[in-house]
């Protein structure tokens, strides 16, 4: 079940209250949720990210932060939710001007490219054009916020074991790079998440998108075909987006020397195709690493 539905099917346990974004401008803040049917945790920023997280991840956030506000530590910094591609942390404490709250919402880019512009860089679509958001609890109510962290406490000692956790992170397979001293940061990483089986595409630091089977066997078809004939080149379409996709290309310069092109699409005016705006060739590229990719591929 998706974040949303999850949401809607669980019980609020603690709400911190309304909070300020950007210290500024109202939004709903931060909410801790338990779903008996799934008996699942999760942490929700209502508009930006959340997600399941563990019990131990937050039992650990409440001890910190009643810690902190009662004097025993200088401050609490927990990252209550992590993700495939956003995290949520709190900061709490208190120094000279009182106690504070303050709650960012992280998110990585790259699962919104959406394509290229007229130049070929690359574009994004983030419900917040920015890499983060702040929260602040303001104004903030140490006996209530201290009433809530005890609560979950309490909820977390008598809810009984969990048995939805979160999606763990994916093995990769493979990593194509550029050389050390290669100014550009380009990386083509496949890898595959246990448990589900789903295959993620990465093109550092660009995008970061799942991709079927389907596509995955295609190109480790394409793969063997080149080291079996070690001549000419076979290309694989490994993502198919709306506004984009991604071509790989294995090749072969020579008996035992390989080339792995990544080259990414978007439709242009008049039926034409505008390129990303990266050398995404990564060469020479071993028959080692060709055949221990494929054995993880299939």
């Amino acid at each position: 079940m998706e974040h949303d539905g999850l949401v809607a099917a669980a019980e609020q346990v603690v709400h911190f209250g309304d909070m300020k974004l950007f210290g500024q401008h109202p939004a709903r803040g931060l909410s801790v949720l338990w779903h008996e049917r799934e008996r699942a945790w999760l942490v929700a920023l209502p508009g930006y990210t959340g997600g399941v997280t563990r019990a131990e991840t937050l039992r650990k956030f409440a001890e910190s932060a009643l810690a902190a506000l009662r004097g025993n530590d200088d401050e609490s910094d927990s990252m209550v939710f992590t993700g495939e591609h956003t995290s949520i942390q709190v900061l709490i404490g208190a120094d000279e001007d009182g106690p504070y709250m303050t709650v960012w919402a992280w998110f990585d880019a790259r699962h919104d490219f959406v394509g290229v512009g007229a130049s070929g860089e690359p574009l994004y679509h983030n419900a917040v054009g920015a890499s983060c958001v702040e929260f602040h609890l303001d104004p903030l109510d140490v006996n209530r916020l201290t009433a809530s962290l005890q609560t979950l406490l309490h909820r977390l000692d008598t809810a009984g074991p969990a048995h939805f956790e979160p999606p763990k992170s994916a093995n990769v397979i493979t990593t194509f790079a550029k050389r050390v001293n290669d100014p550009s940061k380009a990386r083509l990483d496949i890898a595959r998440r246990p448990g589900t089986g789903q295959w993620l595409i990465t093109l550092q630091p660009y995008l970061s998108r799942p991709t079927t089977d389907e596509a995955i066997r295609a190109f480790a078809d394409a793969t063997q075909h080149v080291l079996d004939t070690r001549s000419g080149e076979r290309s694989t379409t490994l993502l198919a987006e709306h506004g984009y996709r991604m071509d790989v290309v294995v090749g072969a310069t020579g008996p035992d020397a390989f080339t792995v092109t990544a080259t990414v699409k978007s439709p242009g005016p008049g039926g034409s195709e505008h390129l990303l705006d990266l050398d995404a060739r990564f060469t020479p590229i071993g028959e080692a690493q060709l055949r221990e990719m494929l054995k993880g591929l299939r």
